[in-house]
């Protein structure tokens, strides 16, 4: 997994939701990060589908209440992979980990806007973008 994700940043996928260094840390310190939330931005975190809203990259994910997060991430005219990673919630940031065991997440977000279909995040670089919300 961090192969791929490392070549991703070589192709320039996390020029759209990279979260690396300094701005992986969470903005809201106030409570560590969990992965037995139920529920994130008001939003029930089992059977959870967001899928970014791009012409060129590719991000879906599918939570599910133990933890784990399949995700298919990649860029549309190159090429997706589909590794499992962890998800935990840090205050009001969802957090996504390539290991259970990492420190630091390779991607976060908070909720901006809220609709019934969508919902407009922050990334961990302080970059706005738009994922659908599906229920499994």
């Amino acid at each position: 997994m961090k192969i791929f994700l490392s070549l991703l940043a070589v192709l320039g996928f996390w020029n759209a939701v990279t979260c690396r260094g300094e701005d992986a840390k969470p903005k809201d310190e106030k409570s560590a990060p969990t992965a037995n939330a139920k529920t994130w931005a008001g939003l029930e975190v089992d059977g959870l589908i967001l899928d970014l809203q791009d012409d060129k990259h590719v991000l879906w994910l599918r939570f599910h209440r133990d933890g784990y997060v399949a995700v298919t991430v990649g860029l549309k005219d190159v090429g997706v992979a589909a590794p499992l990673c962890y998800w935990k919630v840090g205050g009001e940031w969802m957090q996504i980990y390539d290991d259970e065991t990492d420190t630091k997440p390779w991607f976060q977000m908070r909720v901006l806007k809220r609709a019934d279909d969508a919902i407009t995040v922050e990334n961990g670089a302080g970059e706005k973008q738009i994922f659908a919300i599906k229920k499994q």
